[in-house]
């Protein structure tokens, strides 16, 4: 049995316990099935072929190679290791697919791609052999909970982009989401970046390799999304923000085992050193590399504060850390992200005039909620600010649409931010 028949079974198979049997079955009996499935699903090999690049011919003739080989699985892996280029790869893989029958064919592109579509994951793989696949496991944030904040913490905007980890040797870069996928569209000028700044880490310490983890932004998340998902395009004006790193070593065992040598500061002011830019200013401009502001608050007033200048410029949140944390590559509440996810409208029932800049003005709407009054002064652009107190009585009893992240005990709103004025509602 050829490697692509013993895809098609585990394809074929109507449930996961039978795609997992069988799976296990080729892995003992059939030679190269094993290599086959980690080249195709390890998320730390990456082959940077061009997607299209690889083209694939139905065809009625049987071929005198036929299958996939040993010989071929070690030229993928000197792909994967740089020692063979994207372009003669594209090449080799060409000329194969001329060579192969058309499902084994077909079966070396889904190598390629990293996407073998057979209904098991690393983790179900795993699970039947334990250990087989390395499972990419990234840092990620709780959400709101603020009695799980430590104070003193670090404040952070929150990125409305692609979480992107950088896999940094000194023979080269490969890209990953946050569940391990390949990205290739990033440019190459961002790559010589990384490596400087990667020499830097690795000088200081004496690492081979380090993970460096960040955001990538478009102009526009619908853009980011887009331009960093292709293969066949470079991805141009994408800004990298960068905030965390670690050894690449300890990142492969950071799901179970927590890499605690440096906790957050440490790791910040070694990035900060490597990167060489200033973390006290938001970046301005398009740039292959910026470096995330940080702020440290010592209050839940702060925090709000922070917060709140991070959703007027524009950023998704805001992302609490821990500065003692070490790095954990699971979901922790040394990262606990800040966003407003849930809306309501609202009875205005009242107005407050503002102090200092606003004074004369609108500085807070008093809006009922289920009989509790809530302050909402956040979020109201300065022409609302003056149409609604110059007309307070018209707006009295209409609806707005309030922000918030979570209701309190007492059933008022914590980090209320006016939306907008509902003039579509009943209430007018």
């Amino acid at each position: 049995m050829n490697l692509s028949e013993c895809v098609n079974q585990v394809r074929a198979a109507g449930i996961r316990k039978e795609k997992v049997d069988l799976f296990k079955k080729f892995v003992e009996t059939v030679p190269n099935f094993g290599e086959m499935v980690s080249l195709a699903m390890d998320p730390s090999i990456a082959f940077n072929v061009v997607k299209n690049s690889v083209e694939v011919k139905p065809t009625l003739e049987e071929k005198v190679a036929g299958t996939l080989t040993s010989e071929d699985f070690m030229t993928l892996r000197r792909l994967a290791s740089r020692k063979m280029n994207r372009t003669k790869g594209a090449e080799w893989a060409n000329k194969r697919c001329s060579e192969l029958l058309f499902d084994e064919a077909k079966l070396l592109v889904a190598i390629l791609d990293k996407d073998l579509s057979w209904g098991l994951g690393a983790s179900t793989i795993n699970t039947a052999i334990p250990g087989f696949l390395f499972e990419f496991s990234c840092m990620l944030a709780e959400p709101y909970d603020s009695r799980k904040i430590e104070y003193p913490c670090r404040i952070e905007p929150k990125y409305d982009g692609m979480r992107v980890l950088s896999v940094v040797e000194a023979s080269g870069v490969k890209f990953y989401t946050r569940s391990g996928k390949p990205v290739t569209s990033l440019p190459e000028s961002l790559e010589k970046s990384l490596q400087n700044i990667a020499s830097k880490l690795c000088a200081d310490d004496g690492y081979s390799a380090v993970v460096i983890d960040g955001e990538v932004m478009g102009k526009s998340f619908k853009e980011t999304m887009e331009k960093a998902r292709r293969k066949s395009e470079v991805f141009h004006d994408a800004v990298y923000h960068v905030f965390d790193w670690l050894p690449y070593e300890a990142f492969r065992k950071a799901g179970k085992q927590p890499w605690v040598e440096k906790n957050y500061t440490a790791r910040r002011q070694a990035l900060v050193s490597a990167v060489n830019l200033s973390a006290l200013k938001f970046s301005s401009g398009p740039a292959a590399i910026s470096f995330p502001p940080s702020y440290m608050a010592s209050s839940e007033e702060e925090v709000t504060h922070y917060y709140n200048t991070f959703r007027d410029k524009g950023f998704e949140g805001a992302i609490i850390k821990n500065p003692n944390s070490g790095y954990v590559g699971k979901r922790s509440s040394a990262w606990i992200k800040m966003k407003a996810e849930e809306t309501e409208d609202l009875e205005i029932i009242g107005f407050e005039e503002g102090e200092g800049k606003f004074y004369g003005t609108l500085g807070a709407l008093i809006v009922d909620r289920s009989g509790v009054h809530v302050r909402v002064g956040s979020g109201i652009s300065d022409e609302d600010r003056n149409l609604i107190w110059s007309n307070r009585e018209t707006y009295r009893h209409k609806l707005a649409e309030v922000q918030f992240q979570e209701v309190t005990e007492a059933g008022s709103l914590r980090h209320p931010r006016f939306i907008s004025l509902r003039m579509d509602k009943s209430g007018w």
